[in-house]
């Protein structure tokens, strides 16, 4: 997953660029009841984020009422704060979902890139790429690492509109990311106080008797 936090007033690093991915991810489908389980259909969301071995950042599983695989879908992640007229993804991506549908023996699955921008959540579908080995790639110097700066090199890659993505209504909120940290530090505190005084209370109880 590739992460942009230019002005964001945090330190940069790859477990917090995860996280925050992770993070909008969970509002994304919340909000707009995708992969939701009903009656008819359940869904398995296994992350990968943070992973850095990883070809992809999220792996669902759908299964039907009687729990028999229906379909995998498999999500490479980007979280972008500010706007393009289109985004990008390196070949090496496309090759990694080949290599995963290959080793899939014929199961269905989809192969997705989504994108949160200040403009939306975009969806585009890779299945098509993955299948055609003639689509013509562009090479342009691209960063080495999104987390470390360690310099240019040439690199394929493909650029995508959001015109051939599906868009969903999701404006991602930093101010919603660090109040949810904020609350989890909160009630780690809480919880150590609890602690300790659970062991001291104990204690003390051990010594009268």
């Amino acid at each position: 997953m590739s992460f942009n936090n230019k002005n964001m007033g945090f330190k940069k690093s790859y477990d917090s660029n995860e996280d925050i991915g992770w993070f909008f991810f969970n509002e994304l489908i919340k909000e707009n009841n995708i992969f939701k389980s009903d009656e008819n259909y359940s869904y398995r969301i296994h992350s990968k984020m943070g992973n850095s071995y990883s070809p992809y950042d999220i792996h669902i599983v759908k299964f039907d009422k009687n729990d028999k695989f229906v379909k995998s879908y498999f999500i490479e992640v980007k979280v972008r704060f500010e706007s393009y007229p289109t985004y990008m993804l390196e070949k090496s991506k496309v090759n990694s979902f080949k290599k995963i549908k290959a080793e899939l023996y014929g199961d269905e699955a989809d192969f997705l890139y989504l994108n949160f921008t200040p403009d939306g959540a975009f969806f585009w579908s890779l299945n098509n790429l993955i299948d055609d080995d003639k689509v013509e790639y562009d090479k342009i110097n691209c960063n080495i690492s999104s987390v470390e700066n360690k310099g240019k090199r040439k690199k394929s890659v493909l650029f995508f509109s959001k015109e051939e993505g599906k868009r969903f209504n999701y404006i991602f909120s930093m101010m919603d990311y660090n109040k949810k940290v904020r609350d989890e530090e909160e009630q780690k505190k809480k919880n150590k106080l609890v602690s300790k005084h659970s062991f001291t209370e104990l204690f003390d109880k051990l010594k009268k008797d």
